[in-house]
């Protein structure tokens, strides 16, 4: 109620890799769903046609991350636009199936396009938040010009546009599991790690952050 309809600022500093970080812990837009979903750009501007795509692409990597975020733009795209009625709709159902994680933020994307599909000329403030694909190992594999590593962080100049996101995290889960499991059946010690099934945010962090250290 505060900061409604009101311009303000978020302070941020910067940590010794030159990351920035918003301070703010409540309201910022590295906060949680609820917080990134409620702010907007002071300042708005027309969609054009490459405006509109990278809010299509968006909404369906909010929608389903774990399995539209690695489709290609173009099936991101049809996506969005075969379910345009039920986005603009703001269909109860079908919102409430999207990713927890993303759901208040899925949410705001479908507001925000009810709002373009209904005066094509309105001013959109919706920020659209972009990543980089495990961009530690991006760097190592630039550094040592490494074109397995390059290849499964999507650091390839030749990248076409139907072609699918490649995703580290999993490629690696799948030998952490089985490490996992043949402890398990080769050590008595350790049987119980057959129940044992780990997910792709479970390994994310770890695998991320060893290229820091």
């Amino acid at each position: 109620k505060l900061f409604n309809n009101k311009v303000f600022y978020l302070p941020v500093k910067s940590d010794w890799r030159g990351r920035l970080y918003a301070t703010p812990f409540f309201l910022n837009y590295q906060g949680s769903d609820f917080s990134r979903a409620i702010i907007y750009m002071a300042n708005g501007k027309k969609l054009d046609d490459i405006g509109y795509r990278y809010l299509c692409i968006y909404g369906a990597t909010l929608y389903n991350h774990n399995t539209l975020s690695k489709e290609t733009f173009e099936k991101k795209i049809k996506w969005t636009e075969a379910n345009i009625d039920k986005i603009c709709r703001l269909d109860l159902e079908f919102i409430e199936k999207a990713d927890p994680d993303n759901r208040w933020l899925f949410l705001s994307f479908c507001l925000v396009m009810k709002n373009y599909k209904e005066d094509k000329n309105c001013l959109v403030r919706y920020p659209i938040f972009m990543d980089a694909t495990c961009n530690g190992f991006q760097h190592v594999g630039a550094m040592i010009k490494d074109i397995k590593i390059a290849s499964s962080v999507n650091l390839f100049v030749d990248k076409k546009e139907d072609d699918k996101v490649q995703d580290v995290y999993s490629f690696l889960l799948k030998y952490i599991n089985e490490e996992i499991r043949e402890l398990a059946l080769t050590d008595e010690n350790y049987k119980n790690f057959r129940y044992i099934k780990l997910k792709r945010k479970n390994v994310k962090q770890s695998i991320m952050t060893k290229t820091y250290n």
